[in-house]
């Protein structure tokens, strides 16, 4: 039989040292980000019933790590934390004043199923922003999500869309449910041209050729431009973009002019989303590391009926970016290594170095030289040994350094 006592599991890995700080740096920055905004932090347990994701459509049962409790109700690792906080949102504040500000920092459990390089556990750092919509709250959303990532990676990029301009062109096209389903996929997948082949065996005319398009839709002021075109005549896509495009010229005057552009190849693949969809990306990293939108029908599926917005930013894809681009964050070493002759000696020395700031360890070993070896190689600069009246300090030298 096998071991794999030495071994992680497919989608999982260690992260050692200089990583787990980086990692931590991001998510600190982004803590101490959405609480500078007035978001309240959440936590919501690891393991949820299944029925919590079970909602608006949404199918995660083939992808989610899965278990029985005693009563042999069945429980799932999350796979996301926008449907938790929902359920705490609705079981625990729907009485409190609207609208409310929350945020999160918890790993998530999915199967990529064998996708190379994927992760089965990755950690999301996200906000959850209920009970408001509009302009202003769709205008909100985006600006926290930008600075988000800029407070933690600079180089930054966000991709906006909306659904109802698809939505609007399925609709004129009379798409069967089934021909939806296999749109949005290949639209996802920017597969141009399985997308033309296939939609040219669904129907002819504006509707059908404006899907054809619909992926190559993306980049700045050009593209409304573009898109009026396809869906001429088609009022309610018109209406669609109207609001896109006031939106983001709104964000270009706030300072977000080449950070946030369009791309309306950006749909939902389940329908989960009711207006605003959007992706971030950073330097050094191909996939999104944030995703997020609007999704006003969500909380009805839990007895509260509030419109909501959101987003996740993979705080392990962001760390990979930036420590491929050279970012480091280094652990400081102990100032001190204090080897303990004398326990009262050494007790009134602690004190000492805690009331002046200093840090200190204590020895490992009893052995003084054993003691400066190792102080050296920590990259510690002084030993003290406290003796039975004093304390004996030495400087390591370089050649004990080294």
């Amino acid at each position: 039989m096998s071991s794999y006592k030495l071994n992680t599991p497919e989608g999982t890995r260690n992260l050692l040292f200089g990583e787990c700080r980086l990692k931590r740096r991001v998510e600190r920055r982004l803590e101490e980000y959405y609480l500078s905004k007035g978001f309240y932090e959440v936590i919501t347990p690891t393991l949820e019933f299944s029925d919590v994701f079970a909602q608006n459509g949404v199918n995660v049962f083939e992808s989610a790590y899965k278990l029985f409790d005693p009563r042999g109700r069945v429980l799932m690792l999350r796979p996301d934390v926008t449907m938790p906080v929902a359920r705490v949102v609705s079981s625990q504040l729907n009485g409190v004043r609207m609208p409310l500000k929350l945020f999160y920092t918890q790993n998530v459990f999915a199967m990529k199923h064998g996708v190379a390089g994927s992760r089965d556990e990755l950690t999301q750092s996200g906000v959850e922003v209920v009970g408001a919509d509009g302009f202003a709250a769709d205008t909100d959303i985006l600006v926290t999500a930008a600075q988000a990532l800029a407070c933690c990676a600079p180089r930054f990029q966000i991709e906006v869309g909306c659904t109802g301009f698809y939505e609007a062109l399925a609709a004129s096209a009379c798409l069967t449910a089934e021909q939806d389903g296999q749109i949005r996929r290949l639209i996802g997948g920017k597969n141009y041209a399985a997308l033309k082949s296939y939609v040219d065996g669904c129907g002819n005319g504006p509707a059908f050729d404006a899907l054809k398009l619909l992926p190559q839709l993306f980049g700045g002021k050009e593209v409304p431009q573009k898109a009026r075109a396809l869906a001429a005549g088609n009022e309610k896509a018109l209406a669609e973009l109207d609001r896109l495009e006031r939106l983001m010229s709104r964000l270009e005057a706030l300072g977000f002019a080449g950070r946030i552009t369009y791309d309306l190849g950006l749909i939902d693949l389940i329908g989960y989303y009711t207006g605003i969809v959007f992706k971030g990306y950073v330097e050094g990293f191909g996939t999104e590391v944030l995703s997020g939108g609007r999704y006003n029908n969500l909380y009805g599926c839990f007895g509260a009926s509030h419109p909501a917005a959101g987003f996740a930013i993979n705080v392990d894809a962001v760390s990979d970016a930036l420590y491929t681009a050279g970012t480091r964050v280094e652990q400081q070493p102990p100032q001190w290594l204090l080897l303990i002759r004398a326990e009262e000696t050494a007790s009134r020395f602690m004190q000492e170095l805690t009331a002046q700031g200093q840090t200190f360890t204590l020895s490992p070993t009893e052995d003084e030289d054993e003691a400066a070896v190792y102080a050296a190689a920590m990259g510690m600069k002084k030993l003290a040994v406290a003796e039975e009246n004093s304390v004996r300090t030495v400087e390591l030298t370089p050649k004990e350094e080294a």
